[in-house]
């Protein structure tokens, strides 16, 4: 034992602590710790062993202060590596912050550009895409550059906005792990709140938004325009057009000649006839002249088209084109109702701020295409066009205008495919053509309109009127197509048509007819002529079908006064729509004295009075109901008779239904 302190000490002053890992036997894998050392040194000290060394029985004597200092510098080891991870880690979550705070000030001022965009982001996009839009359509030219650099803004702001989500997401996904380690040392770092396009009411979202607004208003702009056949962010056809020279365009029947160059002055560039002729010529339908040429055809009276061609020659020449109208120009019904179609209304208001923003100027052109459809080539049947020769004059109009319900087998049977063949009509060719524009303009009238009905000077009307009536054009002897269709309007019926159902002058005026023919009728308009004295009563709803017993039902009832009254214009009576008793008498209903009745506040109109034959009337109104300005015929207690007298036989009686 005393060897091996010995050997102990003398390895302590000769090797140190490897030396005596060695003397007592410990594997150098395995690590002497300050408690194994101090272990060593008391178990040598305890057998009293005494070296030759001072320095090493201080040391022995001290009792382990030798492994505590190696133990010690063992953990002071320890606090250095841990020491360098802290510094590391803290280096890390600097350079992590830094690149954190400069990607939140770069957020920052996008969110400054996008909040100043969100502001006025409408305004912006409105006025440039109205901007766009307005010179696409005000001259002629290749306007693709204006929309081309809306459009550009419009993508570099939307790349803008993927950017800034994109590096929002890589420093949300690099931030949550620095955080967690900065935590350990105290770190406040946080993570910058959510900004991205994510959540409505974002500016990015506000600017996506509005992006995607502003492309889906251009896309269905593109739609509506190709729809139609017309071009509008390309300007090939309008130079073409404008290339080709003279315009020659046929009207009616009637060829005119067009100085395209005229189409561009300041007060016929924004027309809805510039845009009609320059970017929708071969939307146009077709007719075939006499020499084979195949021109361009506008469904439009050539009484218009006269007129046209001598403005648009005058302002070639005065450059300046001249759109009102002369007091005697507008008394002709057939030059005021397209000038004021296609020279009088403008496509996107002034052309300049006048439209607000892109849907407006989306609805100015669906109301432009509203105006001007009829006149395009949309389908097969819409594009043929007929004509006929009547005396010197050619007349021309689509198949589409006669195939409508307000014509007739008569005037269809006229027209032809070709403007130099056809039967010649024995008529006046005037007449004839007021009567075929008539109908034209029934066709092109918005939906709900009053179309007036075509005149002439007094003394020449009546010849127009039997026109009219041998072409079957009107379907009434009692009101003017005018009168027809202001009573619709008056009592709020959007009319397609007007079928005449029954009429005393063309059927059988017994009571079985009418009845056979006004049976399940709608919206059934009688109409009564006596003399000076003309009246209709508008039964709105159905006539029940009568078997053979008398059937009663309630209908609200206007009635009006066509003329002889005292009053100037069609005038309704004040009913308001009240119902009244409508009894219609069954062909076996035992009853001499009226067949049908309409009874209002106690007064009545009664068709077959004492009578099969329904031109046998009697008729009264309530005073009460009889309006301020009414002349005519009354009875002692007051009440009107609107045929003049109590009992009296009409002229004519005739049922006309809505359709």
């Amino acid at each position: 034992m005393l060897s091996r302190v010995a050997a102990l000490r003398s390895a302590l002053a000769r090797g140190g602590l490897a030396a005596v890992q060695h003397v007592v036997g410990v594997r150098p894998s395995v690590v002497l710790t300050s408690g194994s050392l101090t272990q060593t040194a008391v178990r040598c000290i305890a057998t009293g062993t005494k070296g030759p060394s001072e320095d090493t029985r201080t040391a022995a004597q001290q009792g382990g202060s030798y492994p505590s200092r190696v133990a010690a510098g063992i953990a002071n080891r320890e606090r250095v590596t841990s020491s360098d991870s802290i510094t590391s880690l803290k280096k890390r979550i600097r350079d992590t912050d830094a690149k954190l705070n400069k990607t939140t000030a770069e957020l920052g001022q996008v969110r400054e550009e996008l909040g100043a965009v969100r502001d006025s982001i409408q305004s912006l996009l409105d006025q440039r895409a109205c901007a766009a839009i307005a010179s696409c359509f005000l001259q002629p030219g290749d306007q693709r550059g204006t929309l081309e650099e809306l459009k550009t803004t419009v993508a570099a702001l939307q790349l803008k906005v993927q950017q800034i989500e994109e590096a929002t997401q890589q420093a949300r996904d690099d931030t949550p792990t620095s955080q967690r380690e900065a935590s350990t040392e105290g770190s406040t770092t946080e993570t910058p709140p959510d900004t991205a396009a994510t959540e409505e009411g974002t500016p990015c979202h506000v600017v996506k938004t509005h992006a995607s607004d502003f492309q889906a208003t251009i896309d269905a702009i593109h739609e509506t325009v190709r729809r139609h056949g017309g071009t509008l962010f390309t300007d090939i056809e309008a130079s073409q057009v404008l290339k080709a020279g003279d315009i020659h365009l046929n009207v009616g029947g009637r060829t005119v000649i067009l100085a395209p160059d005229a189409l561009a002055l300041p007060d016929l560039a924004n027309t809805y006839l510039a845009h009609l002729l320059l970017r929708h010529m071969s939307a146009l339908p077709r007719i075939t002249m006499e020499d084979g040429r195949q021109l361009p055809f506008l469904d439009a009276s050539r009484i218009f088209g006269t007129w046209l061609e001598d403005r648009v020659a005058v302002a070639q020449q005065e450059g300046k084109f001249i759109d009102e109208l002369t007091d005697e120009e507008r008394s002709k019904v057939s030059i005021r109702f397209y000038h004021d179609k296609l020279i009088k209304n403008r496509l996107l208001g002034d052309g300049s701020a006048g439209i607000m923003d892109a849907a407006k100027a989306l609805e100015d052109v669906e109301r432009f295409y509203t105006e001007i459809g009829g006149l395009l080539r949309t389908g097969e049947d819409k594009g043929s066009v007929k004509s006929v020769c009547v005396r010197s004059h050619r007349e021309a109009s689509l198949q589409v205008t006669l195939d409508q319900p307000t014509s007739s087998d008569s005037i269809r049977e006229i027209f032809n495919d070709r403007v130099g063949g056809g039967t010649t009509l024995k008529t006046s060719p005037e007449h004839f053509h007021l009567a075929v524009d008539f109908l034209r303009r029934i066709r092109l009238s918005l939906p709900g309109s009053v179309v007036e009905p075509p005149h002439v000077p007094g003394a020449l009307q009546p010849s127009l009127q039997v026109t009219l009536t041998s072409l079957q054009l009107c379907p009434s002897h009692v009101a003017s197509p005018a009168q027809l269709s202001e009573v619709a309007a008056m009592a709020g019926k959007k009319v397609e048509a007007l079928r005449s159902v029954y009429s005393s002058a063309r059927d059988n005026h017994d009571y079985a007819r009418f009845l056979q023919q006004v049976e399940n009728a709608e919206n059934l308009l009688l109409l009564t002529r006596k003399g000076p004295y003309g009246f209709a009563y508008l039964i709105d709803g159905t006539i029940p079908p009568v078997r053979t017993e008398t059937v009663t039902v309630d209908r609200p009832v206007r009635v009006f006064s066509l003329c002889g009254h005292g009053f100037d214009k069609l005038t309704e009576f004040k009913t308001d729509g009240e119902s009244a008793k409508v009894t219609v008498l069954g062909m076996e209903a035992s009853n001499e004295k009226w067949k049908f009745r309409v009874n209002l506040k106690g007064r009545s109109l009664i068709l077959g009075w004492h009578s099969s034959d329904v031109r046998w009337c009697r008729q009264s109104f309530h005073r009460d109901c009889v309006p301020e300005g009414y002349s005519g015929k009354r009875d002692e207690d007051r009440h009107a008779w609107l045929g003049g007298e109590c009992e009296f036989k009409a002229d004519v009686v005739e049922a006309i239904t809505f359709v």
